[in-house]
């Protein structure tokens, strides 16, 4: 079967006049080539491409966007699951799915998207009967972990595992552990390959295969917010100091130089930063200075010499006279 990818550009005004944005990526035979192009057509919806950080070319997130959420549909042959992401740091908030009576439900934290905005996100589960909300864990790794009885190593990451958890979630009764593992698995095979480079890599290296992700990936899903500002302090993405990246629970740490070595996808929003439009770097403000400077003493020097000349003429009139 011929694999593909459907990248849908579908908005659709929300209640709170904020808008979405969905992307589709057909799992049944995807290919490495696909699984790239989604990654970075995500990148580049949520990104502003005017912000520079650290002189390097590494994609910023964008502040106060218009669109306030994304919706991701997986597909699979026994159907299609979605996730609501929020834009402004790709946390996923919600998803969409079949229970076990085939009705379309929607599952979703509290306090991270209301139910008017699930209404226009997921407008095939509207209102407050086919919305639940999850209450026995939270967003966060830990919980989640805790959640699905396995850490992110144990649940592994890859094209086949995400698809079998899909199928753990869609069709059937809800079961917590199975739940967690999906949205364990759902959020670093698309928000976190999203902002990681790195991860992407360990995907594609893979591909469609399972795999057990390296200390590198914990660590780097850790350090999203350090690594960013870490970036934006650099010089053309080089480090003033060594900057060492650790994880909680890993023994190992990684320490890195310069952002290329981090490989990353897109960096957070950390504050404005120079616009690539009116970047300039010390070599120009040094040569802006020198012509500066050359222009005054041109100037100096013409000014002398006019009114030396003024006076020269004016002390040959006397004479005269």
């Amino acid at each position: 079967m011929k694999s593909w990818l459907v990248v849908v550009i579908t908005w659709v005004i929300l209640q709170s006049s904020a808008w979405a944005v969905t992307f589709t990526l057909d799992l049944t035979s995807v290919t490495e080539t696909e699984y790239s192009t989604f990654l970075t057509n995500i990148r580049n919806n949520v990104r502003d491409a005017t912000l520079v950080y650290g002189g390097t070319n590494i994609p910023v997130m964008g502040n106060n966007p218009a669109t306030t959420f994304l919706r991701v549909d997986l597909i699979v042959s026994t159907g299609t699951v979605s996730l609501g992401i929020r834009r402004s740091d790709l946390y996923v908030v919600a998803y969409l799915a079949n229970n076990d009576r085939n009705v379309r439900r929607v599952y979703y934290f509290s306090g991270l998207i209301t139910s008017a905005q699930l209404d226009t996100l997921f407008p095939e589960a509207r209102g407050a009967a086919n919305q639940q909300i999850i209450k026995e864990y939270e967003e966060n790794y830990a919980s989640l972990e805790k959640a699905a009885k396995v850490n992110r190593k144990q649940a592994g990451l890859g094209i086949d595992k995400l698809v079998k958890y899909i199928a753990g979630v869609n069709g059937v009764a809800r079961a917590v552990p199975t739940e967690a593992k999906f949205i364990l698995v759902a959020v670093q095979m698309v928000s976190e390959a999203t902002r990681f480079g790195y991860i992407q890599n360990q995907v594609l290296e893979n591909f469609p295969s399972a795999f057990t992700p390296d200390d590198k990936v914990i660590i780097l899903e850790r350090n999203w917010d350090r690594i960013s500002e870490a970036i934006k302090g650099s010089n053309e993405g080089v480090f003033p100091a060594p900057v060492v990246l650790k994880c909680d629970g890993i023994t190992t740490t990684w320490t890195v130089n310069n952002a290329t070595e981090l490989n990353m996808g897109i960096l957070k929003y950390l504050g404005s930063a120079l616009l690539r439009s009116v970047k300039i770097n010390i070599e120009n403000v040094s040569v802006l200075l020198v012509s500066l400077i050359l222009l005054i003493i041109i100037i100096i020097y013409v000014g002398y010499t006019l009114a030396k000349s003024h006076i020269l003429k004016k002390a040959t009139k006397t004479v005269r006279t």
